[in-house]
């Protein structure tokens, strides 16, 4: 799953809406993904709360992003979640209600369906893109960039500068063409699943390959990426609900977008 919240810009009146976007791996292959948007406003501090409400209605029933999953695939082991677009500040919320959220989807499909008991493991991720760490090779550094004098695409620092307490690393996803690459630095908040620091490394690199605009690996893992995308377009598609003038809230709008 990935998870994003996209917000109006600063200047932008006070009434306009924030977009809540949700897609979901549907193929083994990891091209298609199945989208839901849901616009609404802000209020204040209650934004993780909201969001939950919002996370709650795009996951679960019948029409929900697990159930179509679970439709095609039958229920999986473990559920991951990349969630985009949060501070350190906002990790308690993730916690306290995004995740509850996702608990009590599960709870609900599980009870609906004949085949018993589901339980899945889940891992929840949060990306932060917006990191001031560059990393630098030494003069004559392996797996440095010929050209550019970057790391190779793939470089994870997990020791010395990441918290000592906490499960978080830096990923170096992308080749720097241009300038100094910047890293994604990524939070596991939980991980039920037990997944060891190299198999989530290498699975979060893995997934940032695949994304349909670009022929390269990108900055962080696809499925945030496609979030980010659904939530563009809905503000392009529905601008006279963007411009200030537009009700304060509005129902649940589901949109499919596949990868090829």
């Amino acid at each position: 799953l990935g998870i994003k919240l996209s917000h109006p810009p600063q200047s932008s009146s006070a009434n306009q809406l924030s977009v809540f976007a949700v897609n979901c791996l549907m193929d083994p292959g990891g091209h298609k993904f199945s989208t839901r948007v849901h616009p609404f406003q802000l209020r204040g501090a209650d934004v993780g709360v909201l969001g939950a409400r919002e996370l709650g209605a795009m996951l679960g029933g019948d029409a929900g992003l697990i159930a179509e999953f679970v439709e095609l695939h039958g229920q999986p082991e473990n559920i991951l979640v990349f969630r985009g677009g949060v501070s350190e500040s906002q990790f308690a919320q993730v916690m306290a209600s995004e995740v509850q959220a996702l608990r009590t989807v599960v709870a609900e499909l599980s009870n609906n369906k004949a085949q018993g008991q589901w339980q899945p493991k889940l891992t929840v991720v949060v990306c932060q893109r917006r990191t001031g760490a560059r990393f630098f090779p030494p003069p004559e550094g392996a797996g440095a960039h010929e050209r550019h004098h970057n790391f190779h695409a793939g470089l994870v620092v997990d020791a010395e500068i990441v918290n000592a307490q906490l499960f978080d690393f830096y990923l170096l996803s992308t080749p720097g063409l241009q300038g100094t690459s910047r890293p994604a630095y990524y939070h596991v908040l939980l991980d039920e699943a037990g997944y060891s620091a190299d198999a989530l490394q290498r699975t979060t690199f893995n997934l940032c390959f695949g994304y349909s605009r670009c022929s390269k690996a990108v900055g962080c893992v696809t499925p945030i990426y496609y979030a980010e995308a659904a939530a563009q377009r809905v503000r392009l598609l529905n601008a006279h609900l963007f411009d200030g003038r537009g009700s304060d809230t509005m129902s649940v709008s589901s949109a499919t977008t596949a990868a090829t």
